[in-house]
């Protein structure tokens, strides 16, 4: 299909299906129509809802595909979260925000709580094996003999203030 072709069946399906020709529309259309993705009036209402509100098509339209193409449930719930995991932010982070959430949320019912001591134990955890990699990285180049002088002997004195190498 060229590309005056696209824009011409862009603009019928934006005619057909109801909805407003405006830019983000368009742009969702042609997205759609050249992954031949399955459109029905109300997907293509949801997911331009979506994107406008996500304020990122570039992010976005990729993240619709996904849905279609994993036979996703076409709800915004899944979309927020697909989107949320296409941006890259580290899982931590958005564990982090999610106690927060849960702690700023007022009512403590059951199920907050135990989501709360869930995540507790998922930092604890975490902030465990963090101290272990540290613990013998430290160890590592104080036995390397790769390791200068100075790398050596400042590793062995934090061992030496951690209490991992009694002192004398």
């Amino acid at each position: 299909m060229n590309v005056s072709g696209l824009k011409g069946t862009v603009a019928q399906l934006i005619a057909h299906l109801g909805i407003k020709p405006e830019p983000a529309a368009t742009k969702l259309a042609e997205y759609l129509l050249t992954n031949r993705l399955p459109i029905t009036k109300e997907t293509f209402r949801s997911a331009l809802q979506w994107l406008k509100a996500a304020d990122a098509a570039v992010v976005g339209l990729p993240v619709i595909k996904t849905m279609f193409i994993q036979q996703l449930p076409f709800v915004k719930g899944v979309f927020d979260a697909l989107f949320t995991q296409s941006k890259g932010e580290p899982f931590h982070k958005l564990l982090s925000g999610f106690r927060q959430q849960l702690q700023d949320g007022g009512a403590v019912t059951g199920t907050a709580s135990k989501l709360k001591e869930v995540l507790d134990s998922l930092h604890v955890a975490k902030q465990n094996q963090l101290q272990q990699i540290g613990l013998q990285k430290l160890v590592t180049t104080w036995v390397n003999s790769d390791s200068t002088p100075e790398m050596k002997s400042g590793a062995f004195s934090l061992l030496q203030k951690t209490g991992f190498v009694p002192k004398g």
